[in-house]
């Protein structure tokens, strides 16, 4: 299973074949033998919300109390910086690293949420959403988008499509572009910061 939380702490998922296999890489599910994992809280069912957990980890940085404060909430509360959501059988979904997600207005939204969206289109063979600044809204929404070969797709397909299937704060307003690779760490995760970069530099439909 991958690990989405913080690598300063270790937490142990359940591998039941049978029951996970759908969920395998975005889900855990707290266990009863898991004795070094004693709780986890979050605020409300079935919401998308940061989870904090409390486990016998390190008290903090050295000499770093700031540091220590970032990331530590009351009574030893670990802030993990990852966002989830819990359904009615205690399966925990992951959605996105709060840092990651795009702050237009008031609104916040999830890169993973939209991305999603476009690659129901046929004509998508990759995406990766970012963010361009704006001064008086804070992030517009960039799609950078890889065309499957053999497929015409536009950017107003694009922006159609998350246009029906998305909240009006989750526009593609910053506009789409269409390159031939999205950028990726040695990891093979999406290299955000290379990612902005192109969104800043190329031309948007």
């Amino acid at each position: 299973m991958e690990k989405f939380l913080d690598k300063k702490y270790k937490l142990k998922t359940s591998d039941c074949f049978e029951e996970y296999m759908k969920f395998l890489g975005n889900c855990f599910k707290i266990l009863n033998e898991c004795h070094d994992f004693h709780a986890i809280k979050h605020h409300y069912m079935n919401h998308r919300d940061g989870i904090l957990i409390n486990v016998p980890i390190d008290k903090g940085y050295y000499n770093n109390p700031e540091a220590t404060a970032e990331v530590f909430a009351e009574d030893r509360w670990f802030k993990t910086g990852d966002t989830f959501y819990r359904d009615d059988n205690w399966n925990y979904f992951f959605v996105e690293r709060i840092k990651l997600l795009l702050k237009y207005k008031s609104f916040q939204i999830s890169p993973v949420e939209v991305e999603g969206v476009i690659r129901q289109h046929p004509g998508v063979l990759d995406v990766a959403v970012t963010g361009i600044p704006d001064p008086e809204c804070g992030d517009l929404p960039v799609a950078c988008v890889v065309p499957r070969p053999g497929y015409e797709v536009t950017a107003q397909d694009i922006k159609n499509l998350v246009q029906e299937s998305l909240s009006d704060a989750k526009q593609l307003r910053g506009g789409v572009i269409f390159v031939t690779e999205i950028p990726m760490t040695a990891s093979t995760k999406v290299h955000r910061r290379k990612l902005k970069e192109m969104a800043l530099q190329l031309e948007r439909e």
